[in-house]
């Protein structure tokens, strides 16, 4: 057992870095939703793709961004 560890544990150091993506979502702007969203991110990662989607539910309005980096 401590063996299958030890390997993935080696395996997943040499790996590549992954994408990413975040989420946020903010009831006051889309800018502070794109904020909450890359809040996330590493340091050095580049942002590829953003978009946002607007709610108007009941008087009020809630953004949902999504962002991608590499």
């Amino acid at each position: 057992m401590t063996r299958a560890l030890l390997v993935v544990l080696l395996f997943m150091a040499g790996a590549p870095a992954m994408a990413g993506t975040g989420v946020g979502q903010s009831t006051w702007n889309r800018g502070q939703a794109i904020k909450r969203a890359i809040k996330n991110k590493p340091a050095g990662a580049v942002i590829t793709k953003r978009h946002c989607n607007v709610i108007n539910a009941q008087r009020n309005t809630y953004w949902t961004c999504f962002v991608n980096w590499d």
